[in-house]
């Protein structure tokens, strides 16, 4: 599998967009990833009378769960602490009063709840790419091993894959989304998470059986059935690297829309109000609209950069595929 992905290293090397992407990408979910760093209650480090901790907060959770942003202060007095650049999280009440302008301390000022409006933004941004990854992971687990199965054993199998493909492409996404939060209200998240992962696996069953169907009559795939290779080995060795490039492609388009659902599913009050899609809700009636154009710019950058990375390796798989010569396949 390596092997195959080394292949494509020409073509994703010479590509300006990819690695622009990948960057621009990094830049965004670096900070939502590491959100507690840059915005927090609690302190990044504390050393004291209660121990020394790493993200205190993080690792005793039940400590903090009743404390406000006052109490975690009082706290860690006297502690050796090293704070965040902000002090101050997505829910709490900050210092610094409602709808307070930019300042030092709050890059982006408060909202009219006086929320720090820069922690409600990378925190949206980790809950909206977090959420996204997981229900393509969802969809990607679902595709391949369906449609793996589908394209390999043929015959009913194949008829029994066909059918549910094509019941859930009829179905909007949204519209899943709103019934699974309808009957599972207090899934959060992950009523999302499935909802997307529901609906994505069908396209991506599709590649894989295509794929499936494609490689199985290619020359050395009859070579190696001839000479004795079981039906999940040639899977493995030979069909499953032939479309996972296409997977991926399908899933980093997939990426745009999952991160788009989300935003919507949130700005029309199905979803978290701590996501960029409620931050967008929120500046729309007037009590956070930095935060609103601040989420509305995030939401756009980060579907660009997700879309040239997702160009980048659909020209590189179209290139592969029309240079690919008997002895490359063969590897």
């Amino acid at each position: 599998m390596i092997g195959h992905w080394s292949r494509l290293a020409p073509w994703l090397g010479r590509r300006w967009r990819l690695r622009l992407g990948l960057v621009v990408l990094a830049l965004i979910a670096l900070p939502s990833i590491f959100a507690e760093w840059l915005a927090a209650d609690a302190p990044i480090f504390a050393s004291g009378a209660r121990g020394t901790f790493v993200l205190p907060a993080v690792v005793e959770p039940a400590a903090y769960h009743e404390l406000d942003r006052r109490g975690i202060a009082e706290l860690h007095a006297g502690d050796t602490a090293i704070w965040p650049l902000i002090r101050c999280g997505p829910r709490s009440d900050c210092n610094a009063g409602a709808s307070a302008p930019p300042t030092l301390a709050h890059p982006l000022g408060t909202d009219a709840a006086g929320r720090d409006i820069f922690a409600r933004v990378i925190y949206g941004g980790r809950h909206a790419l977090g959420l996204a990854l997981a229900a393509l992971l969802l969809a990607a687990s679902l595709g391949v091993s369906m449609g793996a199965l589908a394209g390999a054993l043929g015959g009913v199998w194949d008829e029994l894959l066909a059918r549910p493909v094509e019941l859930v492409q009829t179905f909007p996404a949204i519209i899943v989304v709103a019934v699974v939060q309808a009957v599972f209200p207090d899934a959060g998240g992950w009523a999302l998470v499935l909802a997307v992962g529901a609906v994505r696996w069908a396209e991506v069953a599709r590649h894989v059986r295509a794929t499936v169907l494609r490689v199985q009559a290619e020359p050395y795939v009859l070579a190696s059935r001839a000479l004795g290779a079981g039906r999940m080995r040639i899977l493995t060795r030979h069909v499953l690297p032939e479309a996972l490039p296409a997977v991926v492609v399908s899933l980093m388009f997939g990426a745009m829309s999952v991160i788009l659902l989300e935003v919507a599913v949130a700005f029309l009050g199905l979803g978290s109000d701590a996501s960029w899609g409620g931050l967008i809700a929120q500046g729309l009636d007037g009590t956070a609209p930095r935060g609103a154009m601040a989420a509305a710019a995030f939401v756009a950058i980060s579907v660009i950069a997700v879309y040239l990375v997702a160009d980048s390796l659909e020209s590189a798989v179209r290139a592969r595929v029309a240079t690919t010569t008997p002895e490359w396949r063969s590897g």
